[in-house]
């Protein structure tokens, strides 16, 4: 499995918290911007997964998770996606909405390796450049780049 080019994944997310009643709408609404290119045949769709928290976000934090979602596997056409991805979800039963200070989303791939389907996910949550690894297999494969390719597999920030 090989990359003929550049795989990028650019993310931008804007936020939107509101009141929980029980049929309220959700309490965040992410939208991500995602551009995948170049992919090979072996990796079929993607997902998108994100999450709110109440710690600011910096290198290392760890903050109690207000509550998180993730979209359903999407399709890829000719090795690439270019769209937003909207990611909807409530606060779990123990966490406030309105401390919510932060977002997190990332990318997972999906695909087939060596017979199995898998998913490849971000090595290091803080660094979004980090290498992408399969979740099942013994050991677990890197996805592979092209010399000089970058995946950016991940994105946080402030939620106001």
């Amino acid at each position: 499995m090989s990359f003929r080019s550049i795989l990028l994944s650019a993310f931008a997310v804007a936020a939107v918290s509101g009141v929980v009643t029980p049929a309220a709408a959700e309490d965040f609404t992410l939208i991500v911007p995602v551009r995948l290119a170049a992919l090979p045949p072996e990796i079929d769709g993607f997902r998108i997964q994100c999450g709110a928290s109440e710690l600011p976000v910096r290198v290392g934090a760890t903050g109690t998770t207000v509550g998180g979602g993730i979209s359903p596997v999407l399709p890829l056409s000719g090795g690439g996606f270019t769209g937003d991805v909207t990611i909807r979800f409530n606060a779990s039963p123990t966490g406030d909405p309105a401390r919510a200070a932060t977002y997190s989303c990332w990318l997972r791939l999906n695909g087939i390796l060596a017979g199995t389907r898998t998913e490849w996910y971000g090595t290091d949550g803080n660094n979004p450049a980090s290498p992408m690894r399969s979740m099942t297999g013994e050991p677990p494969v890197d996805v592979p780049v092209a010399a000089g390719a970058t995946i950016v597999h991940g994105v946080k920030g402030p939620l106001r």
